[in-house]
């Protein structure tokens, strides 16, 4: 499905603890993207690798950096450049797709409104669990400022992303065992609510072991997926023995 997902240039967020893996799938579904298409990669720290690894050539990685001394009229410190700043400068370069390394403030505003102008975009974020996942991106689009609201920020994200991704980490090193990283949950985002609540629907959700199982069947990303060769519908048997909880 995540295969299908990146042909399908749908906008992915994943979604996890620290440890647990998001860099790593990020990383994963890149490979995805095609040799010959341009990408953005943006981060605090280069960790992705895609300018490097020879399988994009013509992905461009930007990095943010910290500003030192005095402050400038806009209350920042001097140098200083954010993933606020470059999201802007990578729209200008006409790249349809972007990677953000990772959100963790007002930013997230302006990479949802990119997202919502671009596709096959993938963006990861912390989150303690697959339910907190989007009251976490709204908690940080309200960090924007007085003229952001809740409801403009859950529409927000119900216009920019088509899934999200929650990938688990189980640590048993201090039992002799070792880290078992894994995907949890795929949840479509299906829209707005009446009242600008982000709607969604679980596709996958986790088994007896804690990793994802269908569950149920895509709804408003079908019809992209099925124009790359995915059918959900062989997932039916799965489904209708309740494997998905």
């Amino acid at each position: 499905l995540l295969k299908a997902a990146m042909a399908a240039d749908l906008n992915i967020m994943i979604a996890g603890l620290g440890g647990a893996g998001k860099t790593t799938l990020a990383r994963a579904l890149a490979a995805e993207i095609s040799p010959n298409e341009p990408v953005v990669v943006m981060e605090d720290r280069r960790e992705l690798g895609l300018h490097t690894s020879g399988r994009h050539p013509w992905a461009m990685s930007m990095e943010t950096r910290q500003g030192h001394g005095e402050l400038d009229s806009r209350g920042r410190h001097r140098g200083e450049v954010t993933l606020a700043d470059l999201i802007p400068v990578s729209l200008s370069l006409g790249v349809l797709r972007i990677i953000v390394g990772e959100v963790r403030g007002r930013e997230i505003v302006a990479m949802l409104q990119a997202m919502t102008t671009s596709r096959g975009s993938i963006c990861t974020i912390h989150a303690r669990n697959p339910n907190s996942v989007i009251d976490r991106a709204v908690e940080l689009a309200l960090t924007h400022g007085a003229e952001m609201t809740a409801e403009l920020a859950q529409r927000m994200v119900a216009g920019a992303l088509d899934l999200i991704v929650y990938v688990n980490v189980e640590d048993e090193t201090r039992i002799g065992g070792r880290k078992h990283r894994y995907v949890s949950h795929v949840v479509e985002v299906v829209g707005s609510g009446d009242r600008g609540q982000v709607v969604t629907t679980e596709l996958f959700a986790p088994g007896p072991d804690g990793r994802a199982v269908p569950k149920h069947h895509p709804e408003r990303i079908r019809d992209q997926l099925l124009r790359v060769g995915y059918d959900s519908r062989h997932l039916a048997p799965y489904i209708a023995a309740g494997n998905g909880g």
